[in-house]
């Protein structure tokens, strides 16, 4: 999976333990189960790689902010998110582009395919950042090393890496603090009560907003602030902001990259135009993707419909769910509109559905006890349940009272009386 780290790699490991750092007690060790990996130059360098002009000085600009900056251009003092017209005139001499989100696609995707072959959970956010699931390492910082390495040496981009006990800690480890002069050692932990609030980038815009208007402006200040002061202002989400503000954050890598797709195709040799024996087509497709997605404990984000006529190209059209589902009846819905908007007078020969932007349904309830009238079909609603924790979370952490020897349930139950 990974060899030993190389010599010139600047990593760091952070832990939550900025509050024994301040007070000077011993720093708390924490399980470091996440990493992250930042491309601070990404569209700039990949723009000099385009243009093969890798030392000048380049400006990546959207809707009139600087987005990414070559090395020379942060050297001349320009830094991303000022104004383009405030760049131009600190640096008249750079190459301003505009972005062009297609042009840095196939670099972020190589980039992606490079780290799934160390990694199984990765996580991609904006192009440049991107995170991974390290639980269960026993060197997750060599680990992370390693991939930094591999994407220097193939693309010649500048990678920071850091990793943590939670994403809000691995990410703010590649911030203004992130040290590229200290090869091979480990970044000391920031302090975290002077960050400003906007480090806590988990938030929402509207929250941090609110939360500068009460004067909160550090993370320090927001640390003091007791959970039921803040639940006047932010009622259910004061909980989070007092977790936050202790470095806790409860997200987890959820394995984004590759796209997983789901794909059901239903063929009519003599063609069909009858609008009954479509919408049997649809529902039988549907059923098909709908059982696959249960199966695998996930949702879908979109849904997509090809239809192949008897004459003329091929039709399709796609549609994003408002919320993932996984639910037959939401994916009928979505697939009977897409067929509406294909309007094809010709018969079709072919149906074909497609369900992409799959994930890991985290918030599905296991369904025990819906049906009464069988107690036969509660055990096997149970039974099955009892599979799915299993699979998910090993076969020793469940098992059914029922199934415990007579001695061992007693003793069970008397800890549990008492």
């Amino acid at each position: 999976m990974y060899g030993r780290a190389p010599a010139n790699i600047s990593l760091r490991s952070l832990t939550v333990g900025d509050r024994e750092q301040v007070t000077g007690d011993r720093e708390r060790q924490t399980a470091i189960t996440t990493g992250f990996l930042l491309l601070p130059r990404f569209q700039a360098e990949v723009e000099a790689k385009l243009l093969g002009i890798p030392k000048q000085a380049l400006v990546i600009h959207h809707r009139g902010r600087v987005k990414s900056l070559s090395e020379a251009s942060e050297k001349a003092g320009l830094k991303v998110g000022i104004r383009l017209a405030q760049a131009q005139a600190i640096c008249p001499e750079a190459q301003f582009i505009p972005l062009v989100e297609d042009r840095y696609q196939p670099f972020w995707k190589e980039v992606l395919d490079l780290c799934v072959t160390h990694f199984g959970g990765v996580e991609p956010r904006e192009p440049g950042e991107v995170f991974f699931d390290l639980a269960g390492l026993k060197q997750p910082e060599e680990a992370l090393a390693v991939v930094q390495h591999a994407i220097e040496k193939r693309f010649g981009f500048t990678c920071r890496g850091a990793c943590g006990p939670s994403k809000l800690i691995a990410k703010l480890g590649t911030g203004p603090n992130f040290r590229d002069d200290v090869p091979r050692k480990l970044g000391p932990v920031p302090n975290f009560d002077v960050l400003p609030i906007t480090e806590l980038w988990t938030l929402d815009p509207k929250t941090l907003e609110h939360l500068q208007a009460l004067g909160i402006t550090t993370i320090g200040l927001l640390r003091s602030i007791p959970r039921a002061r803040l639940a006047e202002h932010f009622g259910s989400e004061a909980r989070r902001l007092h977790d936050l503000a202790q470095g806790i954050d409860h997200s987890r890598v959820e394995p984004l990259y590759p796209p997983r797709e789901i794909f059901a195709r239903q063929t009519f040799p003599g063609g069909a135009d009858n609008p009954e024996t479509l919408d049997r087509c649809l529902r039988e497709l549907t059923r098909k993707v709908a059982g696959e997605l249960r199966l695998r404990q996930e949702v879908c984000g979109r849904i997509a419909l090809r239809a192949t006529p008897e004459e003329g190209p091929e039709a399709s059209s796609a549609l994003r769910l408002r919320f993932p589902s996984s639910a037959e009846a939401d994916l009928l819905r979505t697939c009977r509109a897409l067929l509406g908007r294909l309007n094809i007078s010709a018969p079709i020969t072919a149906l074909a559905v497609k369900a992409s932007e799959c994930r890991r349904d985290t918030g599905r309830q296991l369904s025990l006890f819906h049906d009464n009238r069988s107690l036969r079909r509660k055990r096997q609603r149970t039974s099955k349940a009892l599979e799915v924790i299993r699979e998910c979370f090993g076969h020793d952490i469940a098992i059914l009272g029922t199934e415990i020897e007579r001695p061992r349930r007693e003793r069970v139950l008397a800890v549990i009386g008492n």
